[in-house]
């Protein structure tokens, strides 16, 4: 039988290119569109395992309706997940990718980690993945029983969809608010942590939220006044 996998996490945390890293795997069928269920026509695949994402923490995903999935609940800094939504979509951010939503998103990552309440749930900080040559990241790949060499973090030897197949991958850099295009371009880059303190680009609002929320300070203790 198939093995399901569900990547999820917040907009703009890493669930593409996590998604993307198990699905250069031999043994895993990665599923290109974004959804959060497998359907049965794709448990047909000839593979072990197979691979979907969803760009948001919904709490089906830590319920009964999920516990035949392996689950993946990727987090990310967001002082970076908010300057990058800032860029594609100034000057609205969707209400669905709000700060109140993040964090929720964060309460749930900290009341889960290391926790042994939902069955095959591993979580993850999109920082902590890269580190030691991806030292945490394979923690959890070696765990779920998955069969794979280094050779899967090099994009070089991959071409990474984003959410459409059939469409050529951008040589140059697009603009950030061509969206579909530019994830195309940047998922087929090198593989590394691009929380660059250089790309912060926050309201002042939003500083002031991240700041005074004790769920994101739980996650995220060193954010302060003088790195954000």
């Amino acid at each position: 039988m198939v093995k399901k996998i569900i990547v999820f996490g917040f907009a703009h945390s890493g669930t593409t290119i996590l998604k993307s890293i198990i699905g250069h795997i031999d043994e895993v069928d990665e599923i290109y569109p974004e959804q959060k269920l497998i359907k049965p026509e794709q448990l047909k695949s000839d593979k072990k395992y197979i691979v979907c994402k969803w760009p948001q923490v919904l709490p089906m995903f830590f319920e009964t309706a999920y516990q035949d999935y392996i689950k993946i609940f990727i987090i990310r800094d967001p002082r970076w997940v908010f300057s990058s939504l800032n860029r594609r979509d100034n000057p609205k951010i969707s209400s669905k990718y709000s700060l109140p939503v993040y964090i929720e998103n964060a309460r749930l990552f900290h009341q889960f980690r290391d926790s042994s309440k939902v069955l095959n749930l591993y979580t993850i900080k999109y920082e902590d993945m890269f580190e030691n040559n991806f030292y945490n990241l394979k923690k959890i790949l070696n765990s779920i029983g998955f069969l794979y060499d280094d050779t899967i973090f090099d994009n070089t030897f991959f071409t990474n969809i984003s959410n459409k197949s059939g469409n050529e991958i951008p040589q140059e850099k697009p603009d950030e608010k061509k969206h579909g295009h530019f994830r195309k371009w940047q998922i087929n880059q090198p593989i590394m942590n691009m929380n660059d303190p250089q790309k912060i680009d926050l309201t002042e609002k939003q500083r002031q939220q991240i700041l005074s929320s004790q769920s994101i300070l739980m996650v995220y203790p060193n954010i302060n006044h003088k790195n954000n």
